[in-house]
């Protein structure tokens, strides 16, 4: 039978085999109150802090669901912007078939732009302490402005963190506020929840578990943001930067499972746009992913075997996730720092899915 405590030798087991320095790892279902587990220290350092509820990782990408798709939709709701509306309405990009892109192409990464640029090798590490934050956005979205599409939207998707960049200077441009003024307002969203961190930072922390020792930076990210574009842009941006403790992340993750299953939450966007956004809709459709979140994907997927089809989720390159069983009523999150000290190590990819069937079991057996 699976337990807690299988769940918490699993996970000391994983740290012991280098996974990642620091692991945490939460379910729930329903209304219940979650389950968590903490394991390891911070960095590497045998000085360093201990993982516990007070850690505060470096969420990735999962800045592209819980804060970007959530201002985009808020604004929707709000009648501020439309799913329809082009992408060349509100910004200046050369590419015809970029302007003529809709906006809700870019929440299931249809939005024929690249997957990624390393816009930030056009700086070096000194520039950025040297620059104002608007002045590196500027440069760096003028180079946005110039992409071109490189596929038919219609045709494919190809997960992108452009897409997600443009996305929030969208937001930016329909609301009249950047980013850095509008995310504490979001529901989840405040110095003691979800949260940017953006520079120039206080020198204190060590609350914040490390990522990688970046020869770029020439140091051990420590309480600053691992993704390079972010970085160079100040740390506030719509494909990442996002922050947050283990429990402020399965709260937030909460409101979404909420959202999908009709409940009652605190997103702020209505059962008619929620049904667009999770499909089957004109947007969504069952080869698609949903508005700003991964489906799961039959046999292979990072969830594991249990997870019900209709399950959504999303990864972060650090080594986090988030996967929600709208069937279930099924929240897990899992939060590391895989990539410390450095990216090539790829053990998380059997553990991701190997804890979430424990912490399913578990669930089962209760």
């Amino acid at each position: 039978m699976t337990t807690k405590s299988t769940i918490d030798a699993a996970i000391k087991e994983a740290c012991a085999a280098g996974v990642a320095p620091s692991i945490a790892f939460s379910i729930s279902r329903g209304d219940e109150p979650h389950s968590e587990w903490f394991c390891g220290r911070h960095a590497e350092e045998p000085n360093s802090m201990n993982t516990s509820s007070q850690s505060i990782f470096d969420l990735a990408s999962l800045t592209k669901p819980l804060t970007t798709t959530l201002w985009c939709l808020r604004l929707v709701n709000e009648g501020q912007l439309q799913l329809e509306d082009t992408l060349g309405s509100y910004l200046p990009l050369k590419n015809q078939q970029l302007r003529s892109t809709p906006l809700w192409r870019l929440l299931i990464h249809q939005g024929a732009i690249c997957a990624h640029r390393q816009y930030y090798q056009g700086f070096t590490a000194s520039d950025r302490r040297l620059l104002d934050r608007a002045s590196v956005k500027t440069t760096v979205r003028q180079k946005l402005a110039a992409e071109h599409a490189i596929f038919m939207p219609q045709l494919f998707e190809m997960y992108t963190d452009l897409g997600f960049m443009i996305l929030e200077w969208i937001c930016e441009a329909a609301s009249g506020v950047s980013l850095c003024q509008a995310w504490p307002d979001l529901p989840s969203h405040g110095p003691r929840g979800l949260h940017f961190r953006p520079w120039p930072q206080p020198s204190k922390a060590d609350q914040y578990v490390a990522t990688e020792r970046c020869p770029w930076r020439k140091q051990l990210i420590q309480g600053e943001v691992h993704d390079d574009n972010s970085w160079i842009m100040g740390g506030v941006c719509g494909h990442a930067g996002l922050f947050g403790t283990l429990d402020a992340v399965h709260m937030a993750a909460r409101q979404w499972l909420r959202l999908a299953t009709n409940g009652s939450h605190e997103l702020g966007i209505d059962p008619e746009l929620a049904g667009l956004a999770f499909g089957p809709s004109a947007y969504v459709r069952e080869t698609s992913r949903i508005f700003g979140w991964d489906r799961r994907t039959a046999g292979r997927s990072t969830s594991g075997r249990y997870f019900s089809t209709t399950s959504f989720g999303h990864l972060g390159f650090t080594g986090t996730s988030i996967w929600i069983d709208p069937t279930q009523e099924i929240v897990a999150v899992l939060l590391t720092n895989r990539v410390c000290p450095t990216r090539e190590n790829q053990l998380i990819k059997d553990f991701r899915p190997a804890i979430h069937d424990l912490a399913v079991q578990m669930l089962q057996t209760e």
